[in-house]
């Protein structure tokens, strides 16, 4: 839902609200898998993801022609 401004709900209001964080404050972002998996956390916050690999290009084409 992050690439369709006002589509879904906003998670990162929720997320920073749990930690007690402010729009301005300084979040870690993680490259799980370069152009396809990110993940973010709070300063001092550890986390571990599983690396996926991207779906493969074919499918994507496949699913953009699908949405119009």
């Amino acid at each position: 839902m992050a690439r369709a401004p006002g589509e879904g709900e906003n998670h990162l209001r929720a997320w920073l609200s749990e930690r007690d964080l402010d729009y301005g404050r300084t979040i870690h972002l993680d490259v799980v898998t370069p152009e396809y998996k990110y993940g973010v956390r709070a300063p001092g916050e550890r986390a571990t993801y599983a690396a996926t690999e991207a779906p493969d290009g074919g499918l994507a084409s496949i699913a953009r022609d699908l949405d119009g």
